[in-house]
């Protein structure tokens, strides 16, 4: 009574995953081939450009991410050969992102 979402189901959740994952080494997340991630201005969600003050990587289903880049801050690049990719070398684990195992 009195609780809502994660504060209930969290620490329960918590609580399974240690027992469940104990001894078990820790790994990286391997995208999948159909997710590709670019840089985008979060303010408007376009593809960022060299002056968008915030950016950021974003994860879309290929084929789905912006054409169009940000025009707030600067204009887009000439010529643009692809959307800004991220390296695909960028994975993150629990711990990188600063997660409780």
């Amino acid at each position: 009574r009195g609780f809502t979402g994660g504060a209930v189901a969290a620490p329960i959740w918590e609580r399974f995953m240690r027992q469940a994952l104990a001894g078990k080494p820790a790994s990286d997340f391997i995208k999948p081939e159909t997710v590709s991630t670019v840089i985008i201005d979060p303010a408007n969600g376009l593809l960022a450009t060299p002056g968008c003050p915030l950016q950021r990587d974003e994860f879309f289903v290929s084929g789905t991410e912006p054409d169009e880049y940000c025009t707030k801050h600067g204009p887009a690049p000439e010529n643009p050969q692809s959307p800004p990719l991220v390296p695909e070398a960028k994975t993150k684990t629990a711990t990188d992102e600063n997660v409780t195992p």
